[in-house]
């Protein structure tokens, strides 16, 4: 059986692979250590876009995806709402 390629050249078992393991480990890795937002969002981006053509070839990745996606929504408005807490603090430091 003839292995499909996908992106940059790898297999698409390559990327099944890939979005798995990253997938459990970006998750895993927030949960026991304390990772740099930024640092877990770039991650789930990368494997979003992977799971994207995954999702293409084969609907059974559809489950991940949304995951992945709920992931990044969740990380994105923790950001923003960090944003709105210093600008409070700011404000109130201005005022005291």
């Amino acid at each position: 059986m003839g292995e499909h390629t996908a992106l940059n050249g790898e297999t698409l078992h390559d990327l099944r692979y890939f979005v798995i393991y990253s997938s459990f480990f970006v998750y895993r890795s927030a949960q026991r250590y304390n990772i740099h937002m930024s640092n877990k969002l770039k991650s789930l981006q990368s494997a979003y876009t992977k799971v994207a053509t995954l999702v293409l070839t084969d609907p059974v990745y559809l489950p991940i995806f949304v995951r992945i996606e709920r992931e990044i929504a969740i990380l994105e408005s923790d950001g923003d709402a960090i944003s709105r807490a210093r600008a409070v603090a700011a404000r109130h430091k201005a005022v005291a």
